[in-house]
């Protein structure tokens, strides 16, 4: 699978919980994409803005199902959902049949909200 990268700017200052949640969340979202997706290309894109960090990761497979997000077996999904929430964030899924996934993460920028 062709994976591209975009990281704005270059050096993201998160706190090491919030790096370890976005990585977890990548991880799952690429092992879900390797498993399910059938996908040749994935875009991933990680940037800051003045409040917040977005990671977004995009695919050309075949799409999630609306049960694969909310189902009794969506174990991943809710574990994702969970590590956005506990930074203070959201996650967000959309995908189409036959036109890929977005899954995007954005949580509170370092040093913003109640920290």
């Amino acid at each position: 699978i062709t994976c591209d990268t975009l990281i704005r700017p270059h050096r993201i200052l998160v706190s090491a919980e919030q790096s370890t949640a976005l990585f977890r969340i990548l991880q799952e979202v690429l092992t879900n994409v390797a498993r399910h997706a059938q996908a040749t290309t994935v875009h991933i894109r990680l940037e800051e803005s003045d409040d917040s960090v977005s990671l977004q990761v995009s695919d050309d497979g075949r799409g999630i199902p609306e049960g694969a997000m909310t189902g009794p077996h969506a174990f991943g999904v809710l574990g994702m959902r969970l590590r956005a929430q506990q930074q203070g964030g959201e996650l967000t899924i959309r995908g189409s049949p036959g036109a890929g996934t977005i899954v995007i993460a954005r949580i509170p920028a370092h040093g913003s909200g109640d920290d």
